[in-house]
């Protein structure tokens, strides 16, 4: 059992006359969640929501192609000796790269999200935060930084689309199979900065 220290009741640590208190000024967007925002809170919280609508798309489609991926590991793992490239094989990597191209397309908007956000810094001028605590620039360099690890997951996916039919064995198919549904690139951090930049918005209720 874990035991909580409190001090002495005769040792005063803490004498409260000695501190003073800090008011904050009331930031734009943190009033409540309902509230029907305008001007830059407004343009940041929409562009967070298109975010998270991006990564919901991306892991549809991620799913999606894994189960594409592994189709075409199993094909290659039961063929592979009679013939490298079987009649079956055309269509299911035809399918995995409609999924890659898809995912591109969400990469672009990514993109393109965090270029909205950009001007933005130069045009805030003022310190007041636009909603709890961030500073305008960290919202820029959250979407940056969430667009450019997809932007580097899809180069890895498009990769496993242009060389898992040309598998020498099971074990290299298996390995390309294995690599799309881990994604390697999308670390927790990722979906740490992401939940952040949501709870900071409104998007996500504190402590839920």
């Amino acid at each position: 059992m874990s035991r909580q220290l409190t001090p002495k009741k005769e040792e005063n640590l803490l004498n409260t006359s000695q501190f003073i208190p800090i008011k904050l000024h009331e930031s734009p967007g943190s009033k409540t969640a309902q509230r029907n925002l305008t001007g830059y809170p407004r343009i940041i919280r929409d562009l967070s929501a298109d975010i998270f609508n991006d990564i919901q798309q991306w892991n549809g489609l991620h799913i999606r192609g894994a189960k594409i991926i592994k189709e075409i590991a199993s094909l290659k793992a039961t063929t592979y000796k009679q013939s490298h490239y079987p009649p079956e094989l055309e269509p299911l990597c035809n399918n995995v790269l409609e999924v890659v191209n898809a995912l591109e397309i969400i990469v672009e908007s990514l993109k393109a999200i965090s270029k909205k956000m950009s001007p933005i810094v130069n045009l805030h001028k003022s310190n007041t935060p636009l909603f709890i605590s961030w500073p305008t620039s960290k919202f820029v360099l959250t979407a940056e930084k969430i667009a450019n690890v997809y932007a580097e997951e899809l180069d890895l996916k498009r990769t496993i689309c242009e060389n898992i039919a040309h598998s020498k064995d099971e074990e290299e198919a298996t390995f390309h199979a294995v690599t799309w549904a881990v994604q390697p690139f999308i670390e927790n951090d990722v979906n740490i900065a992401l939940e952040s930049l949501l709870t900071e918005t409104g998007h996500r209720s504190i402590g839920k």
